[in-house]
């Protein structure tokens, strides 16, 4: 499994120049087979050939494995009252940056996890018959909460446990596994642009725990690992939705960040308000390093 480039929180780096691609451009018909085709091969060659009988990806375990390092834990100061309340709803403390990068951490996590067991639901049923291509980003998902718990409890807190996402998250995220494909596609298209500008913006704020042990350059390892496959999935999603599909996702977008917003205030002090979010739409999502083929044609 390819390493993908680290990208630094809080000072100018070559990641800054990576080629950008508009989420919501109508993509045409031999482009989208290209994309396709060419992502396919990817996930191959990245994640390894998928093993049926386990449900798993063996090389992109073994990659994870590998990243993980248990011997990074910051040992800084968290509001963990203030955490589990903002987890799990019964709250809306004041707090400080660290706990609330946490809890929002937690908190998209937990959605991950419903919408993947969701996914994981219908594509058991199909086994081998299955899109390939989806089951692998649904293996790539599990991978990423796992992940995501690793980076929980490298900033202080291990053993999360989660609830089920408050209603209107539920609503968002059931579609996107059981629409039929002319649609579903449309809400995850969605869901994986604004899952990139959000990461991108959590990534940069790993700072907040540097220290001796390196706490915030194994955070920004372990985001990523999970960002290089979120925009990877965007170019996927543009390549399975026509011309209407793109114009809705765009459409849908604006309301997506003011569910986002209305759903958890407390990430405007991230730097999160549903304007910065449109604005990361605008700008684009980058495209990871060495993969001519993921760019637009007239990039």
């Amino acid at each position: 499994m390819t390493s993908p480039i680290l990208e630094a929180s809080n000072a100018s780096h070559p990641a800054a120049a990576l080629p950008r691609i508009q989420p919501f451009r109508a993509v045409a018909p031999a482009e989208r087979e290209r994309h396709l085709r060419s992502y396919l091969e990817h996930l191959r060659s990245r994640d390894g050939e998928i093993d049926w009988q386990g449900w798993r990806l063996p090389q992109r375990d073994a990659a994870d494995a590998a990243l993980r390092d248990a011997t990074i834990a910051w040992r800084g100061r968290l509001d963990r009252d203030a955490f589990y309340q903002l987890v799990h709803g019964v709250g809306a403390p004041e707090t400080d940056l660290r706990t609330l990068w946490a809890a929002f951490l937690a908190m998209a996590n937990e959605g991950e996890r419903f919408g993947v067991l969701s996914e994981v639901k219908k594509l058991r049923r199909q086994g081998a018959a299955a899109d390939p291509i989806q089951v692998y980003h649904v293996l790539q998902e599990e991978s990423h909460t796992a992940l995501l718990l690793e980076a929980l409890r490298a900033v202080g807190l291990p053993g999360v446990r989660f609830c089920r996402p408050r209603a209107l998250y539920r609503g968002l995220i059931w579609p996107m596994a059981w629409f039929p494909d002319s649609l579903r596609y449309v809400l995850v298209l969605v869901g994986e642009a604004l899952g990139c500008v959000v990461l991108r913006k959590l990534l940069e704020q790993c700072h907040l725990f540097a220290d001796a042990s390196g706490t915030d350059a194994y955070l920004r390892s372990l985001l990523t690992t999970i960002l290089y496959d979120e925009r990877l999935h965007v170019v996927h999603c543009r390549a399975r939705v026509g011309p209407i599909g793109a114009a809705a996702a765009a459409a849908l977008a604006s309301v997506a960040a003011r569910i986002v917003e209305f759903t958890w205030p407390q990430i405007r002090r991230l730097g999160l308000d549903r304007a910065a979010i449109a604005r990361g739409l605008r700008e684009g999502i980058e495209v990871p390093p060495g993969l001519p083929w993921a760019l637009d044609d007239r990039t």
